[in-house]
């Protein structure tokens, strides 16, 4: 199974989609910190990174600016409440490989993982 790397400003938010991902029989590793989650995904053997974007530290979308400049090329799906479609666009310009809206479900998550992951 997958090794999944949370990225969030709000504990609850950690504590749920890490539920749903270990219910699914992956592992993850949270945090609330952009410049930790850098350091994670150049130290640790991740498969994919599911972020928020409107975290007080940095953007999520600086994040996977920053992701992407440090050549890393792993799964980046972006967990958001801002629905705009300008806002989508600039996720995906970034290098992000899907957008899900909150309140996340279950089946959303998991099957954008595993299309990011390069399953079916």
């Amino acid at each position: 199974m997958a090794h999944i790397l949370l990225l969030d400003d709000s504990s609850f938010q950690l504590r749920l989609l890490s539920a749903m991902l270990q219910q699914a029989g992956h592992t993850t590793v949270t945090t609330q910190s952009a410049q930790e989650a850098l350091e994670l995904a150049a130290d640790q053997d991740l498969s994919a990174i599911v972020t928020d974007l409107n975290m007080p530290e940095m953007h999520g979308i600086q994040f996977i600016e920053r992701l992407r400049s440090d050549g890393n090329v792993l799964p980046v799906l972006v967990a958001t409440a801002d629905i705009q479609a300008p806002t989508r666009q600039k996720c995906l310009d970034a290098g992000a490989n899907a957008i899900l809206y909150k309140p996340i479900q279950e089946d959303d998550l998991l099957a954008e993982l595993t299309k990011a992951l390069g399953g079916s």
